[in-house]
């Protein structure tokens, strides 16, 4: 599908496999906030062709997840605690929609976080999370 992005939006470059097949999503440049945008494309919905809910969750807690870790300056590796969401409303195929989040709260390695996902001024999902900051993985297997 070839859309038009709207200006101000960029390419998020992924470090996630799953994200890969499931986006593209866009980063709005130049916001102190984290402001992503997604293009609605058939393989994202149901079988009614209005965009999945399961879609809808992934894009919230991916648009949380990456705000909250690059909340320390750099991005730090974190992981789901909670995820709590409310679907108001869906979209249909060709829909330019965009995720909000705010930080509410950061106590110790704990963050909470909300966010809205809009389609222009249609709200279709708020959503509130718990998220934990872990250390990097290794990229080699441990010996024993």
């Amino acid at each position: 599908m070839t859309a038009t992005i709207p200006a101000g939006f960029a390419l998020v470059d992924f470090k996630s496999p799953f994200m890969e097949v499931n986006g593209p999503i866009y980063a709005a440049i130049d916001e102190p906030t984290l402001h992503l945008g997604f293009r609605v494309e058939q393989r994202h919905c149901n079988l009614n062709s209005s965009l999945h809910g399961g879609m809808l969750a992934t894009l919230a807690d991916f648009a949380m997840g990456r705000a909250l870790g690059r909340s320390r300056g750099t991005m730090q590796p974190l992981v789901t605690l909670n995820l709590n969401l409310d679907y108001i409303g869906t979209t249909a195929v060709g829909a330019w929609i965009e995720i909000f989040v705010q930080l509410k709260k950061s106590s110790g390695g704990v963050v909470f976080a909300t966010c809205e996902i809009r389609d222009g001024e249609k709200l279709m999902l708020t959503a509130s999370g718990v998220f934990k900051f872990i250390a990097m993985a290794s990229s080699s297997p441990s010996r024993s």
